[in-house]
């Protein structure tokens, strides 16, 4: 896009820094210095004439205009949501306006340094999302554009943000080293994960409306007796939440195999039970959980590799963002309050 025809680049592609690792302190602030050396974040002079195009917001190269935040704030001050999912949802309009209008910046231009193009294609096929999203298609569609006053570029805007954050992420995912055998082999550290209470497999006839017949249910059936519908199957647990559920879980428990037990209430109705097979406490064994475990440890290691790259790209475009007196907000270098951590690649 045009906005970043001149884009500053702090550095290359966060994504190719450390080797693929965490970024160490040294190479963090070299990134920095680098990007204090191109010209990214530095002041803006000041203007003695306020207009619509007065630059407010350097990101690198790249500007944001008085006239572009007045756009998105007055949009935000009719009704619209812009930014929420850039996590843009606290704060004034004309901050929510700054928050989302320096995040896609950020985000569109990373994704432009990590040779990650966003095809129009992409983008048209978005709006068709939103359109079929709507009871009546298109014209509604317009309708709410025109009641907050934003243009389809600004849809489309807000629409290439969120694909260059998905193309980011799977970018880092398609980086997280496989986890191997022996990694899944230290399950010891993963047991609690995996244990598993004590259980009963035991046969059920529920709804019975009178304790009579639920007595006379109970005469019918023999040691060894092969129970059919409307007896049914199913795997109890010791430690069932709900209370008429630990009802019938403790008469389950105290049963013995084979014979029947109840009836007690359940519901309103009846219940009669026959413990079938006693499944005692213990860890799953390896061969059951490995698969799970292996996808469990994966999920754990993308997190955590993408949470140290988040940490540095935030860290990168913050120093290669400057401010005006009066447009400064937690992405702007010159920020020094209390911050809220609002992570525009992990989404947290």
């Amino acid at each position: 896009m045009s906005w970043y025809a001149r884009k500053c680049k702090p550095s290359e592609a966060v994504l190719h820094s450390a080797g693929g690792g965490a970024l160490t302190f040294a190479a963090l602030l070299l990134l920095l210095l680098a990007a204090a050396l191109t010209g990214c974040g530095s002041s803006i002079r000041s203007s003695s004439r306020a207009t619509s195009d007065e630059v407010v917001v350097r990101v690198g190269d790249a500007v944001i205009n008085r006239g572009e935040v007045d756009h998105w704030a007055s949009a935000i001050e009719r009704g619209n949501s812009v930014g929420a999912a850039l996590g843009q949802t606290s704060g004034t309009p004309r901050q929510r306006a700054l928050e989302f209008l320096i995040s896609s910046r950020w985000i569109i231009g990373e994704a432009e340094a990590q040779g990650l193009a966003i095809s129009n294609v992409a983008i048209q096929r978005g709006l068709r999302e939103k359109f079929g999203a709507l009871p009546n298609g298109r014209s509604e569609f317009d309708e709410e554009l025109s009641s907050t006053g934003q243009t389809l570029d600004d849809v489309k805007l807000e629409i290439e943000s969120v694909l260059a954050v998905g193309m980011l992420r799977s970018a880092v995912a398609k980086r997280v080293p496989a986890i191997t055998g022996a990694e899944v082999a230290s399950y010891s550290h993963h047991r609690q994960q995996f244990y598993l209470p004590d259980r009963r497999v035991a046969y059920l006839i529920e709804g019975i409306h009178s304790f009579t017949h639920a007595l006379a249910l109970a005469r019918q059936v023999r040691p060894g007796s092969r129970l059919t519908m409307p007896w049914f199957r199913e795997l109890v647990p010791k430690t069932p939440e709900a209370k008429d559920r630990s009802k019938l879980a403790h008469m389950i428990f105290a049963a013995t195999p084979g014979r029947v037990a109840g009836p007690t209430m359940f519901f309103g109705h009846w219940v009669l039970a026959v413990v079938e097979k006693l499944l005692p406490a213990g860890i799953q064994p390896m061969a059951a959980v490995s698969n799970e475990l292996s996808k469990t440890l994966a999920v754990g290691r993308r997190e955590r590799m993408l949470k140290r790259i988040a940490v540095a790209f935030e860290s990168r475009w913050t120093a290669a963002t400057s401010c005006r007196l009066g447009y400064v907000v937690q992405k702007c270098s010159q920020y020094r309050g209390a911050r809220t951590e609002v992570n525009l690649l992990t989404g947290g």
